[in-house]
């Protein structure tokens, strides 16, 4: 399964040479005004970043991008480049190739973390938006909730404009969805606590194993800090139909978990895979499976696929991959397994011609998660009809001082969004606070 990932990998983002990373580099036309900066939530200045690759400045190149998105590598990997950047490039209207721009921001960032640690923060210290030659002191301490990349983000903006940090996270290991639940052939568990380990060398203090609103509370953070950031996700998976309990039942998040972290127990001696839902997140689990050997995957959605919310090119990757998807499909009960095992061995589904039974080994539920009860941390927090934390453009809540971003407030949109809204929020805090804002690229 590995080597298979590792394929997958090079074929969506292959690490460029030196020479073909020059030749694309020189084929960008430096737009005024680029389309393809307004197609990024974290604006990156992507022709500024390309024009220092084909210079052969691979050091103002990553500056560039941090500047902008703290996360840049993870976001090259991961980010739908094909509806982002790169859908907005000029060369789309030219009828030619667009830029590779998440190629070539891949290629920037694999060269900065070839530095050592000291030489990466030399780096981020002396750039062309601060020239300070170093990170000024200033007193403002935050606190985040969660360290996915929304948390991640705040906390390096206020360290890297001379505040501290700390994160709280539950899990045994910082990083959120990129660690546990963004499917391993788009960026692997060791990728993700490379990027956390940066955060961590910037100053910022990431506490694992420490649940807010269990171990600490609310109003303990509230007490003890001058702004805190809601930026714990979403929960666990939803079940549309109550068969969590069954052992070939799984939600698709702590399966990809187990995946990322080279856990194969769960897919060994599965032939036929049923995956439930028409998200990213749905694809992203069929492909693993099928890269991991499964003979045959099929992936069950209860609209059509005009309505799919997942992306068109990856529902096209899957289908090379052999998945098998079928829309108009929605699960109504399950039949048990005869052997009296706690299994099942069909999902019983409504389709405009009857009802249908789909026979499987493994059922995979990828059909959206819970929200967390954050009104147990934060009794008068407002939230929105969906659950999600009310914020406005500045990524402030109606409580003083809280602060929220990423999908617990999106809902589950991309990293490269959580990346934008917790950078936000740590603009709005130091504002807030009176603080200077001297490093990093901000809108008001």
């Amino acid at each position: 399964m590995k080597n298979n990932i590792e394929a997958l990998e090079k074929t969506r983002h292959p690490l460029l040479g030196k020479e073909n990373a020059v030749v694309e580099a020189s084929r960008c036309i430096n737009c005024y005004d680029a389309p393809c900066i307004h197609a990024c939530p974290t604006s990156i200045n992507i022709p500024q970043f390309i024009s220092r690759i084909a210079n052969d400045d691979l050091e103002g190149s990553a500056q560039s991008i941090l500047e902008s998105n703290i996360l840049g590598y993870s976001c090259a990997t991961v980010c739908p480049v094909e509806v982002l950047c790169e859908g907005s490039c000029v060369y789309n209207n030219l009828e030619d190739p667009p830029i590779r721009i998440g190629d070539l921001q891949k290629y920037a960032m694999a060269h900065f973390y070839e530095k050592d640690a000291q030489q990466r923060l030399d780096s981020l210290s002396n750039t062309s938006v601060t020239g300070t030659g170093g990170i000024k002191k200033q007193d403002i301490k935050v606190a985040a909730i969660g360290s996915g990349p929304a948390s991640l983000a705040f906390a390096a903006y206020i360290v890297l404009n001379g505040g501290e940090a700390d994160i709280f996270e539950k899990e045994q290991e910082a990083g959120g969805l990129n660690t546990y639940g963004v499917a391993p052939y788009k960026i692997s568990y060791a990728e993700s606590l490379k990027e956390v380990g940066l955060i961590k060398d910037l100053g910022v203090n990431i506490k694992t194993g420490v649940e807010v609103g269990k171990d600490i509370s609310g109003a303990d953070l509230l007490s003890n800090y001058d702004a805190v950031f809601i930026g714990n996700g979403l929960g666990k998976d939803n079940f549309v139909i109550d068969l969590e309990s069954l052992d070939n039942v799984q939600g698709a998040l702590p399966l990809i978990s187990s995946l990322k972290q080279g856990d194969l127990a769960s897919i060994q001696g599965v032939v036929r895979a049923l995956v439930i839902g028409g998200g990213n997140t749905a694809l992203d689990i069929a492909q693993e499976l099928a890269l991991g050997g499964v003979e045959k995957v099929t992936m069950a959605y209860r609209r059509s696929e005009e309505d799919m919310s997942g992306y068109a090119h990856e529902l096209k990757l899957a289908r090379s991959l052999g998945v098998e998807f079928l829309p108009n499909h929605s699960p109504l009960n399950s039949l048990k397994s005869e052997d009296k095992q706690n299994k099942l061995s069909a999902v019983v589904f409504a389709t405009p011609s009857g009802e249908v039974s789909i026979g499987a080994d493994l059922v995979v539920f990828a059909t959206g998660q819970l929200k967390h009860p954050l009104q147990d941390i934060f009794a008068d927090i407002k939230l929105n009809d969906n659950g999600t934390v009310a914020v406005a453009k500045d990524m402030s809540s109606n409580l003083d001082k809280v602060y929220a971003g990423g999908d617990s407030v999106n809902n589950g949109k991309e990293v490269v969004n959580a990346v934008a809204e917790g950078r936000q929020a740590a603009y709005s805090a130091l504002k807030k606070s009176n603080k200077e804002v001297y490093w990093g690229r901000f809108s008001e």
